[in-house]
C-alpha cells in the first residue's frame, strides 16, 4: 500500500502550518501516492496521449526530413481510434505540428508523460503503437525514424527491443542505422487507401462504407467476368476498405 507521500506531506504540512497545514499536506501526499501506485484518473492517460502522443508522432514523422501525406493520415487515423471529439482533434493536430519543429522539447514532453501516465501500461503501449504507426506509414521504417522511436523509448526508460515487438504486432518493417534492413510485410499507406476509395481521410464511416459499396458494385468480379484488371481492382478496393476499417475501428 502506498503511504509515503501522505506521511511526508502530512509531516511537512504540520511543521509549516499546524493541523490545517497537515491536512493539506496529507491531501497532496495522497495524490503523489496515487500517481506512484497507478491510481491516476482514467481520463488522464488520454489527455497525456493527446498532448504527448501526437507531439511525438510529429517528431517521428519529421525525423527523416519531411512529413508525408501518409504520416498525416496515420495521425488522423489515431484520432479516430481514440474517438477524439472536434476540440480534441484540433488540439491533437496542433501538438502534431508542434512536434515537427526543430526546437521541440522532447525531453520535457516525455518527462511530463512519465509523470502523468507512465503507471498506466496501456497508455505506454498505446503511445508506442502511435509512434510505430507514423514511423511505418510510408510502407517501411527509415533508419532516422527508427532512431527517433528508440529515442522516445530510451527517454521513457524502456528497452529498444520493445520497438521490434511492436513492429511484429503491426506487421511492420524493421531497419538499422547501418543500412542493413530486415523487412517484414510493409505497412500499407492509409492515405493511398482513402484515395483509392475516393474519400477524404476524415470521412465518416458511413461515407466510407457507401463509397466502398459503390465501387465494389462497379468493379465486382461477377460483373467483370474474365476481366483480370477489374478483378484485381476489386481485390485492391476490398483490401483498402478492410485496412481502413481496422485502423478506424468500425
Amino acid at each position: 500500500m502506498a503511504f509515503w507521500g501522505k506521511l511526508i506531506g502530512g509531516a511537512a504540512g504540520l511543521a509549516m502550518g499546524g493541523p490545517v497545514g497537515a491536512l493539506f499536506g496529507l491531501m497532496a501526499g495522497h495524490g503523489v501516492d496515487r500517481a506512484r501506485g497507478g491510481g491516476l484518473p482514467r481520463s488522464l492517460p488520454q489527455e497525456a496521449l493527446i498532448d504527448t502522443g501526437f507531439a511525438l508522432m510529429g517528431h517521428v514523422a519529421k525525423a527523416d526530413g519531411r512529413v508525408s501525406a501518409a504520416e498525416i493520415a496515420a495521425a488522423e487515423a489515431w484520432m479516430q481510434r481514440l474517438q477524439l471529439d472536434v476540440d480534441q482533434r484540433r488540439r491533437a493536430m496542433e501538438r502534431f505540428n508542434a512536434g515537427k519543429q526543430p526546437n521541440f522539447p522532447i525531453n520535457r514532453m516525455v518527462g511530463e508523460f512519465r509523470l502523468a501516465a507512465a503507471a498506466d501500461r496501456r497508455a505506454l503501449r498505446t503511445l508506442l503503437e502511435m509512434q510505430v504507426a507514423v514511423a511505418t506509414a510510408d510502407g517501411h521504417l527509415a533508419p532516422a525514424s527508427r532512431q527517433a522511436v528508440v529515442g522516445v523509448l530510451s527517454r521513457l526508460g524502456l528497452p529498444a527491443i520493445l520497438l521490434d515487438a511492436a513492429l511484429g504486432r503491426a506487421g511492420g518493417a524493421t531497419g538499422s542505422g547501418n543500412g542493413n534492413r530486415r523487412r517484414a510485410a510493409a505497412v500499407p499507406s492509409l492515405h493511398k487507401d482513402y484515395a483509392l476509395l475516393g474519400v477524404p481521410v476524415d470521412a465518416e464511416p458511413l461515407a466510407i462504407k457507401s463509397a466502398y459499396r459503390r465501387l465494389m458494385s462497379r468493379h465486382h468480379p461477377d460483373k467483370a467476368g474474365a476481366d483480370v484488371d477489374a478483378t484485381a481492382r476489386a481485390q485492391a478496393i476490398n483490401a483498402a476498405y478492410q485496412r481502413i476499417r481496422e485502423a478506424r475501428g468500425f
